[in-house]
C-alpha cells in the first residue's frame, strides 16, 4: 500500500461512520502518480466517491504549495470549515491552510474615511457605515464582508467601502500595514494550501499570476465550470454606474478639474443611457451599431483628455487630508495615479468596444447588452455592456496548462462515456482521464420516470400537461421534491397549477426567499416541494429521505437568445461544423447530470429522478444522454413495479 493510500486510510478512519470506498482510493492513487509525473488529471468522480479528501492528501503528501479551486465561494467556505479543518485535525503533522477572495470583499479603509468626510450625517448610508466602522475598531472583525454580523447594502459596499485594484493605492496607502485584504495576502505566502474559487484563479491567469502566490498545482473541483469562469474573467464589461463612479471620485479629490471635462463626460454618459434605454430587459445582442459605435469613439477621446489632465495635476492641487505634509503628499501622489488607472481602464475598456464594433471582423468575441430591472432607490433600470470571447481554449492552452499540473475533477465531465468535449473547450490536449463508478447503487436505489403520453416542449399547453403528471408523482412521493426549471417562466406557472391544486404539502418557489433560508426550511420540513431553478440544479446537498425526488422540466438546452450560445452556434455553423452533436448537446448532457445528483447523496438514500421531456425517449440523441446518466432503471408508468417498490405506501 502506497503511503498516500495509507494515509488516506488513516484520516477517514476518525469518521464516525467510515466506509471503505475502492473509488476513493483509485482517484488519490492516480493524483499521486499525475503528480509524480507532472501531468494533468481530469478525474470524474461521481458523488459518494469522497473526491475532496481523494485530492487533498495527495497535495499534502506532495508537499509543495498547492491551490484548490472551487466553482462558488459556498464549496470554498464548506472545503474550509469542515473537509480541511477535519483533516488538519486527522493528518498527523501540521500544515497550513488559508482561503483567497477577491480585493473587493475585504473593507478599504481609504474609502471608507473618505466616505466619512463625504456622506450627510444622517440616512441609512450613515448608519450602515457607522456600524462597519464601530466593528471594525472593536478588533473583532477581520474585514471581510461575508463575516460582518450585519448585512450591508451591496450598492454602499461596492461605492464607499471597498476598492478595484484600479482604486487601491498599494504600498502607498497610509493604511497599508493594516488593510484587511493585505494582512489577507499574507496568510497566502505561508499556506501549503489554498482554497479559491475558478472566477479568482481565471482573474489571476488572465493578470499573468498577480492575484496568487506562485505555485505549480491546482486542483480544480467542480472542473464543469471551469470554461464559464474563464469566459466571465475574460468578459470586457461597462456597467451604468462606471463613469458615474469616476466623476465622484475625482470631484472628491481633484480641486480644479475642468468644467468643461465634466461636462464631455457626463455627455457621452448621457449617450450612452439614453442608447441603453431603448433597449428591453433581457440581454440582447449587439452586431454593428453606428450610434454605440459613436458613444464609444466619444468615451474613448474624452477619456484620454481626462487621463491626461489627471496625470498633469500637481499634488497640491489635490485634497490632502494625511496628518503630516509630507505624508499627505505621498497619499495624494498614490490617489492622483490611483485616479489615473481607474481612467484608464475605463478609456481602454470602450477602446475596446469601438475596435470590435468597427472590425470587419470580430468573430472571436459576442458583445450584447444587459438590461435589469431597476435597482436600488428607484435609480433605473442597470445597464450592462458586455463583450466576451467565444473560445478560451486557446488561451488556456497558451497561458495556464503549461505552466503548471492540473487535477481537474467532478461528478460532471464525461459526455458519451469521453472527457473530448470539456478537454477541446478548455484547451487541454494532454492528461491522464479517468472516470470512477458511482459508490451508489442506482439500480436499486433509484428509478428514472420518463411519463408517457407528454406533448414536445415547445407546445402551448406543455406546462399544463406536466402538471397534470406531477401532481400524482407528488401525491405518490408524499412530497419530498425538489422541482428544477429551466425558465423562471414555467416555474411560476406551474408554481401557481400546483397552488390551485391543493396538495397537502409545503410548498415554496426559489423566490420565496434566499437560497441558504430555502434549503434549511427544505431540511426541517416534513414532506416539502421546492420549486427552482438555475442555481438549485448544482450544489444541494439534502441526504435522507427528506428529499425523495427530483423532477426536471425539460433537458436543459441552452436558451436560444442566449447571446453568447448564438455567436457559439453562429461561429460553429460558419465553420461547417456540427453544432449540436459539438456544442449542445454535450452541455445538455452535462446540465442533467446535475440535476439528475440532486437526488443521491448517500448509500442509504433512495427515490426517484423524473425528466418530464419526452424527447429523451422519442428523439435519436436521447439513447445518448441516457447512456451519460446513472444507471438507473427506466419506467414510464408509476404503477411500475420500481417505483412500487421504492414507494410502497
Amino acid at each position: 500500500m502506497s503511503f498516500v493510500a495509507e494515509r488516506l486510510h488513516s484520516v477517514l478512519a476518525g469518521l464516525p461512520r467510515f466506509e471503505e470506498r475502492p473509488q476513493q482510493v483509485q482517484m488519490a492513487m492516480t493524483i499521486e502518480r499525475a503528480l509524480a509525473e507532472t501531468v494533468h488529471a481530469v478525474i470524474e468522480a461521481g458523488t459518494g466517491s469522497g473526491k475532496t479528501m481523494a485530492y487533498l492528501i495527495p497535495l499534502l503528501a506532495h508537499s509543495e504549495r498547492a491551490v484548490v479551486s472551487t466553482g462558488t465561494i459556498a464549496l470554498q467556505s464548506q472545503l474550509m470549515d469542515k473537509d480541511i479543518r477535519f483533516l488538519a485535525s486527522q493528518y498527523g503533522r501540521p500544515f497550513q491552510y488559508a482561503v483567497a477572495k477577491g480585493r473587493m470583499n475585504y473593507l478599504c479603509l481609504e474609502h471608507a474615511l473618505e466616505a466619512d468626510r463625504v456622506l450627510p450625517p444622517a440616512g441609512e448610508d450613515r448608519t450602515q457605515l457607522d456600524n462597519v466602522m464601530t466593528v471594525w475598531r472593536s478588533g473583532g472583525w477581520d474585514g471581510d464582508v461575508s463575516t460582518l454580523p450585519f448585512k450591508v447594502e451591496g450598492r454602499l459596499w461596492r461605492q464607499e467601502l471597498t476598492a478595484s485594484s484600479d482604486e487601491c493605492h498599494g504600498s502607498r496607502c497610509r493604511f497599508f500595514a493594516e488593510c484587511p485584504y493585505i494582512r489577507a495576502r499574507k496568510k497566502l505566502e505561508t499556506a501549503d494550501i489554498i482554497v479559491a474559487n475558478h472566477a479568482l484563479y481565471m482573474t489571476d491567469v488572465s493578470t499573468g499570476g498577480a492575484i496568487l502566490p506562485p505555485h505549480k498545482i491546482v486542483v480544480f473541483d467542480e472542473a464543469h465550470k471551469i470554461e464559464s469562469a474563464a469566459v466571465s474573467a475574460f468578459t470586457v464589461q461597462v456597467g451604468r454606474y462606471a463613469t458615474r463612479s469616476l466623476l465622484r471620485r475625482v470631484n472628491r479629490r481633484l480641486k480644479e478639474f475642468p468644467f468643461t471635462l465634466e461636462k464631455a463626460l457626463a455627455d457621452a454618459d448621457e449617450q450612452f443611457l439614453t442608447w441603453a434605454e431603448k433597449s428591453p430587459p433581457g440581454s440582447r445582442r449587439l452586431f454593428k451599431d453606428t450610434r454605440l459605435l459613436d458613444v464609444a469613439h466619444g468615451f474613448t477621446e474624452v477619456l484620454e483628455q481626462v487621463a491626461d489632465d489627471i496625470r498633469k495635476t500637481p499634488v497640491e492641487h489635490l485634497e490632502l487630508f494625511a496628518d503630516t505634509p509630507e505624508s499627505a503628499k505621498t497619499e495624494a501622489a498614490a490617489c492622483r495615479d490611483s485616479l489615473l488607472a481607474q481612467t484608464q481602464s475605463l478609456q481602454s475598456r470602450w477602446q475596446h468596444f469601438a475596435e470590435v464594433l468597427s472590425a470587419p471582423d470580430a468573430s472571436d468575441f459576442v458583445q450584447w447588452i444587459e438590461v435589469q430591472e431597476a435597482g436600488s432607490r428607484n435609480e433605473g433600470p442597470l445597464y450592462y455592456l458586455n463583450s466576451a470571447p467565444l473560445d478560451v481554449a486557446e488561451f488556456l492552452g497558451e497561458n495556464l496548462w503549461p505552466h503548471k499540473t492540473a487535477v481537474l475533477t467532478s461528478a460532471t465531465l464525461a459526455t458519451g462515456g469521453s472527457m473530448d468535449y470539456v478537454k477541446g473547450r478548455l484547451g487541454l490536449l494532454h492528461s491522464m482521464d479517468l472516470a470512477l463508478p458511482s459508490s451508489f447503487d442506482y439500480t436499486t436505489q433509484c428509478a428514472l420516470y420518463c411519463p408517457n403520453g407528454l406533448p414536445n416542449p415547445n407546445t402551448p399547453t406543455y406546462n399544463t400537461a406536466i402538471t397534470a403528471v406531477l401532481v400524482p408523482l407528488l401525491q405518490k412521493t408524499h412530497g419530498r421534491a425538489l422541482v428544477l426549471f429551466t425558465s423562471y417562466k414555467a416555474m411560476r406557472e406551474v408554481a401557481a397549477m400546483l397552488m390551485e391544486a391543493n396538495l397537502p404539502f409545503p410548498m415554496r418557489t426559489q423566490e420565496d426567499a434566499s437560497r441558504p433560508r430555502l434549503l434549511s426550511w427544505f431540511r426541517g420540513e416534513e414532506n416539502p416541494v421546492l420549486l427552482a431553478t438555475a442555481t438549485f440544479w448544482e450544489g444541494v446537498d439534502i441526504p435522507g429521505s427528506t428529499l425523495s425526488c427530483v423532477v426536471i422540466d425539460r433537458l436543459p438546452f441552452a436558451h436560444p437568445n442566449d447571446p453568447v450560445v448564438q455567436a457559439v452556434v453562429d461561429r460553429l455553423k460558419a465553420q461547417g461544423r456540427d453544432w449540436f452533436n459539438e456544442y449542445s448537446l454535450p452541455n445538455a448532457i452535462l446540465s442533467l447530470k446535475q440535476g439528475f445528483g440532486r437526488l443521491i447523496r448517500s448509500r442509504q438514500d433512495t427515490g426517484v429522478v423524473c425528466i418530464m421531456d419526452p424527447r429523451l425517449m422519442s428523439m435519436p440523441y436521447g439513447r445518448v444522454i441516457r447512456e451519460s446518466l446513472p444507471p438507473a432503471p427506466i419506467v414510464r408508468s408509476l404503477e411500475a413495479k420500481e417505483i412500487q417498490r421504492l414507494f410502497p405506501g
